[in-house]
């Protein structure tokens, strides 16, 4: 072989070599970005499948008897019917009528921004012999404990009237499924 021909075949061998790595240099970094994308993408599927996985242990511990409060289905007349039952509770451990309920008035479900749907109630009262049975029914309705959890929204009364008061009115809130 000729020098010259040496001198051809190594440009012919340095234009493969730069056309090649022209070419070829985009695959690199798109395979680079790829496999970012890709463990990103893992990442994220293992943090979801993770946050799932402490959901379902949340949903099987005993906190599923506090959210099974907001699932079950609303009946009216089972609400009475347990605001009741507790008037009656308390009227019977006192021996005399210390609280009685004057009406609940129901208003129609409507959707919340929680996911819910939102009931107000509003709860009067027509006879509260002091301030201790006031604050007893108040405690009783907001307890974690209960059967229903309720939420009193705006609850006002005037405090230089004697007692017992009349016509004590006490607005709920409910969130059921």
């Amino acid at each position: 072989m000729k020098p010259t021909n040496k001198i051809i075949s190594l440009f012919l061998y340095l234009f493969a070599f730069f056309v090649l790595i022209f070419f070829t240099i985009n695959l690199f970094g798109e395979i680079q970005i790829n496999s970012d994308f890709k463990n990103k993408q893992e990442q994220k599927l293992k943090d979801v499948k993770e946050r799932l996985k402490d959901l379902n242990n949340l949903k099987n511990t005993k906190n599923s008897k506090e959210i099974q409060k907001f699932l079950q289905d609303f009946s009216e007349a089972e609400i009475f019917k347990y605001l009741n039952d507790y008037i009656e509770d308390v009227n019977k451990a006192s021996w005399e009528i210390v609280i009685s309920i004057s009406s609940i008035s129901f208003w129609e479900p409507k959707k919340s921004e929680l996911g819910f749907r939102e009931v107000n109630i509003d709860l009067k009262l027509n006879k509260v012999k002091d301030i201790r049975v006031l604050f007893s029914i108040l405690d009783y309705l907001t307890s974690p404990i209960n059967k229903y959890s309720f939420f009193i929204t705006d609850f006002t009364f005037p405090i230089e009237k004697s007692w017992p008061y009349k016509w004590i009115s006490i607005p709920l809130k409910m969130f059921i499924k």
